[in-house]
């Protein structure tokens, strides 16, 4: 198996939910930079596209389309 070398930076912002709520209307997060939200009870992730407000963007563990077919499954 072939192996790539990628040159990159991973980019990652850790803080609690209260302080992100204090920017979230002005905070942009590059595309691919991952938010760890430290809630009361767990940690959550968003990812940013470099184009939307952190309020904007979606936690990865929510839904991001769903087309009410509660009949059909989703296989990942």
């Amino acid at each position: 198996m072939a192996s790539t070398i990628f040159n990159g930076v991973i980019r990652l912002r850790k803080d609690t939910e209260a302080n992100f709520n204090l920017v979230a209307d002005k905070l942009i997060l590059a595309s691919g930079e991952l938010a760890l939200v430290v809630t009361s009870k767990s940690v959550r992730i968003k990812v940013g596209d470099g184009l939307k407000k952190f309020s904007e963007l979606p936690y990865i563990d929510e839904t991001l389309y769903d087309d009410g077919d509660t009949d059909s499954a989703v296989s990942s």
